[in-house]
């Protein structure tokens, strides 16, 4: 009856959480329905939407072995839910607006024959401009740079580029939604693979094109999400430790001084660690922190030119902008580093400015966030351009207003390579 029962399991289950998406939803579906690969099962949980998401589902409501509308709490929620009602050996999550990137995706995966208990590849990274940036994660995964992935931000694997046994839901529990509702993912794979020793495997594959519109790019979130993995590091790492890692500002010197220079004093300070609480990491464990941080130092030459710009920033706004309105254009991943250095210059900020309707109106550090067009009219102002993938076509946009680089805007950051327009 086993083996029976073996026979017949789905090899995947395709989750996805919806809320008041219809056309994502609807993208979504069409990208799961058009796949070659045909031996997994759909399942829809959507948080009880009100703008015709629930007549997308019914219209294909035969291709889905479960769906649901009903409030649910939250993403994390939704896809607990979802794991509740899966029955393949392998769970995904294709959530709405998000999709598979080809016809043949899944049967890419699946050609690999691999038989690990998480299986992740890239993911194609959109915005509301339809650009997209591969994403690359990393091949070998490192426990330093997961917990301090404020040095090497692709640290943690991305829930929508990987496929997780089933059975390790049901092993070790799913999402911890209640406690770590913006950053559950995180937390679960890490304790799954450094507490449990799930076993792991990376493919040079993306997995899927997924928006960057989500709560946890919002900047408004940034505060919650630095919480809670503070929260889950006194959870997870010896209390010692942490209570020596709080001793000294690292988060703040890693942000002020060059990349080289921040991994070799932050390497210094964990042996100065390891030497006071000897016994609390086996001879392996420290073996491969030292072979990462030697990785790292080995790419100091690629990374120098990008962090030499900081010193030009300083530069920059050396000169006395200080009677200027001074705004922040771009409030994603580098917004947060030009917010430090500019409080670091003593310089007021009036507000920041992003294209992104669904950000207009808000709030960040007290500061409104401004559309583009509203503020680059002015006269008297300075805009800091805090991006390193629309920086030229900010740079145009402030252009056309009359303004001039390094008079009137400037930009930090490298510019990196948009690989196409869907």
């Amino acid at each position: 009856m086993v083996i029976f029962y073996i026979l017949l399991m789905l090899k995947l289950s395709i989750i996805t959480v919806n809320l008041n998406n219809a056309a994502g939803l609807r993208k979504t579906i069409e990208s799961v329905r058009a796949q070659t690969f045909k031996d997994f099962e759909h399942i829809i949980i959507d948080g009880g939407s009100t703008d015709g998401s629930v007549d997308v589902i019914k219209e294909f409501a035969d291709g889905f072995s479960y769906w649901v509308s009903e409030p649910d709490g939250g993403i994390f929620l939704g896809m607990n839910k979802g794991i509740a009602k899966a029955s393949g050996e392998y769970v995904m999550f294709v959530n709405g607006d998000d999709c598979l990137p080809e016809e043949q995706t899944l049967n890419n995966i699946f050609s690999n024959n691999f038989t690990q208990d998480i299986v992740y590849g890239d993911a194609i990274l959109k915005n509301y401009l339809n650009e997209t940036l591969l994403y690359k994660q990393m091949e070998k995964l490192s426990i330093f740079s997961w917990y301090f992935s404020f040095i090497n931000y692709p640290a943690a694997i991305l829930h929508t580029a990987s496929i997780t046994k089933r059975e390790l839901f049901l092993k070790y529990g799913v999402y911890r939604a209640e406690e770590y509702h913006l950053t559950a993912d995180w937390v679960f794979f890490l304790y799954a693979i450094y507490k449990y020793n799930a076993t792991y495997i990376y493919l040079p594959i993306p997995f899927t094109i997924m928006t960057t519109t989500g709560i946890t790019s919002n900047p408004s979130n940034v505060r919650k999400i630095n919480e809670q993995i503070e929260k889950f590091r006194w959870e997870f790492l010896p209390k010692q430790l942490c209570y020596e890692l709080c001793q000294i500002s690292y988060l703040t010197d890693l942000e002020r001084t060059p990349f080289v220079k921040s991994i070799h004093k932050f390497r210094l300070y964990l042996e100065h660690i390891h030497k006071k609480i000897k016994g609390v990491f086996n001879k392996d464990f420290w073996k491969k922190s030292q072979m990462y941080f030697a990785s790292k130092a080995s790419t100091t030459n690629a990374k120098k030119s990008n962090y030499s710009k900081y010193k030009l920033f300083h530069f920059a706004l050396s000169s006395d902008i200080t009677n200027r309105e001074i705004y922040i254009w771009g409030t994603g991943a580098q917004m947060p580093k030009i917010l430090l250095l500019c409080k670091n210059k003593k310089l007021r900020i009036d507000g920041f400015l992003d294209s992104n309707e669904k950000m207009q109106n808000l709030c960040y550090a007290g500061k409104k966030i401004y559309a583009p067009q509203d503020i680059l009219n002015r006269k008297n102002i300075f805009i800091i351009i805090a991006s390193n993938i629309y920086a030229e076509e900010m740079a145009k946009n402030c252009e056309n207003y009359g303004l001039l680089e390094n008079k009137d805007f400037y930009i930090p950051f490298k510019k990196h390579i948009i690989i196409s327009t869907l």
